[in-house]
């Protein structure tokens, strides 16, 4: 019975081995077809690709653009581009947030909330949804909460455009 036991334990072992093994190689995969399609753009375009990642994905692909991407920013600075300086932004604040440095993602994501620097219903859930959840990782509950109604106002908004009964512009 024992030995049963001990077989079973090892295939386990095994079966999970073999998950984790394959998420790590589907992973790498993944970051190599993004960096054969991130050199493939324009500057512009590298912006929005690494913008469009999850921030999982942006964790495990920053270090393979991020001298690329600096050097994008600086042309950006001297061209005066804020729509690729605002993207910048948003991508800093998720980099912090990723890498749990709360105190700096959350000013910049009030930032690019405040000075209406977000473009889109999607950038907005996903700034609000970082900030919010910052706040709860810094305990400031009130804050929080705060940001949750405004989801749920923009979810409602998004509801209704969606319906076809009312678009923003």
């Amino acid at each position: 019975m024992k030995n049963n036991s001990h077989i079973a334990k090892q295939v386990l072992f095994g079966l999970m081995l073999l998950l984790f093994v394959g998420n790590i190689k589907s992973q790498v995969g993944y970051e190599k077809k993004f960096l054969k399609f991130f050199k493939a753009q324009s500057l512009a375009g590298k912006v929005n690709a690494f913008d469009t990642l999850d921030n999982d994905f942006k964790e495990a692909c920053y270090p393979y653009v991020k001298d690329e991407l600096e050097k994008i920013r600086e042309q950006a600075i001297i061209d005066h581009q804020d729509e690729i300086l605002n993207k910048f932004m948003k991508i800093e604040a998720q980099m912090f947030f990723v890498r749990q440095n709360y105190s700096k993602a959350i000013p910049l994501f009030t930032d690019l909330l405040a000075k209406h620097k977000i473009k889109s219903y999607k950038d907005s859930a996903s700034v609000l949804y970082c900030l919010k959840n910052a706040y709860i990782k810094l305990h400031s509950l009130n804050k929080a909460i705060e940001i949750h109604k405004v989801m749920m106002g923009l979810k409602d908004v998004m509801q209704i455009s969606i319906h076809g009964y009312f678009i923003l512009s």
